[in-house]
């Protein structure tokens, strides 16, 4: 364990600011995340290093199409999560209880480091599968480590996170993909136990220190599939992230507890239509569909994908060979 960071005293408890639950922990209380609890008037991680899971992946299943495309990256996943999504994915290692950190295996972040160096992903470092705010003191010091030797970090995130704790951040992370849920506040207090309006900051605050960013976005059967709803999601994203974000809606399926049949292919079709009349790259997930990158300027192929495999054809550094666009891609 590790004294956490973001954290104040209040008489009897600690309360915890690194996410906006700004949990009020009596001693021996456990945050939200199952990963924070406060002992004796102080407030520690107690995941501290604690890795569920370790891979070598390609970068596009983070998803980020635009950060690397075809390169590895190297997977990191610890323990908890500040949500309770009904639906979740990897529930097995985010919907835990804390008895599970103990019996985990832990890595140093320079042990971390060196599995990197000695694989050598392109793409860097991803702190990813669970929910990584939650493991923040670990990502900090693995991802501080990481700039000094000048590997690249992701984080593949809800986004739920204060601002400060986000600004320290963002100085050493290079790539962001955030999971945008939906677009209704009762929809994120009933299916994943959180707010909105704390993702929309995060997202912005993201754009503005101008790191790489992408979007993804479930579309859950009778939960937020609402087509309103999405166009005023599409249309916050257009004006507050730019039309040249890249944007990945992702089919769900039936998962933990929720048991609502698999999203409607045509739904996940009128979707990507809709998306593509405002942003300029739309990507379908979890679908046999065409997740190829095109260039918006003349319609040239530039990034062919089919599954994981990836195929640069026509693009040199960040520019379109066709026409010389300047396309929102690191190489």
């Amino acid at each position: 364990m590790k004294e956490a960071s973001f954290y104040t005293i209040r008489a009897d408890r600690v309360e915890c600011h690194l996410c906006p639950h700004n949990c009020k922990l009596k001693d021996r209380q456990w945050g939200i995340c199952n990963v924070r609890q406060a002992r004796d008037n102080k407030l520690f991680d107690m995941g501290y290093g604690r890795i569920s899971s370790l891979a070598i992946d390609p970068v596009e299943k983070k998803p980020l199409y635009h950060f690397y495309p075809g390169a590895q990256i190297l997977s990191v996943g610890g323990l908890g999560c500040n949500f309770n999504c009904s639906f979740c994915q990897n529930h097995q290692i985010s919907q835990i209880q804390h008895q599970m950190l103990a019996r985990a295996e832990y890595l140093s972040p320079q042990e971390v480091i060196d599995i990197a160096l000695e694989k050598a992903p392109k793409a860097g470092i991803a702190f990813t599968y669970n929910e990584p705010m939650i493991n923040y003191d670990f990502m900090i010091d693995v991802a501080s480590l990481a700039k000094s030797q000048e590997i690249p970090t992701v984080v593949v995130s809800n986004g739920y996170i204060n601002h400060a704790p986000l600004e320290k951040l963002i100085e050493v992370i290079d790539a962001f993909n955030i999971d945008l849920k939906g677009f209704n506040n009762q929809f994120y207090k009933k299916f994943a136990g959180g707010r909105l309006s704390p993702v929309l900051d995060a997202l912005k605050q993201i754009k503005k220190a101008d790191r790489h960013l992408e979007v993804t976005h479930l579309v859950v059967t009778n939960a937020n599939d609402n087509f309103d709803e999405y166009r005023a999601m599409l249309y916050w994203i257009a004006e507050n992230l730019g039309q040249r974000i890249p944007f990945h809606i992702s089919r769900y399926y039936p998962q933990y507890k929720y048991s609502q049949p698999a999203t409607e292919l045509t739904l996940i079709n009128d979707y990507v239509a809709a998306a593509r009349e405002k942003l300029q790259f739309v990507y379908p997930g979890n679908v046999h569909a065409d997740a190829s990158t095109y260039c918006p300027e003349c319609g040239e192929l530039l990034i062919s994908r089919s599954g994981y495999s990836t195929k640069t054809v026509a693009l040199s550094e960040k520019y379109c060979l066709n026409c010389h666009y300047e396309l929102p891609i690191i190489i």
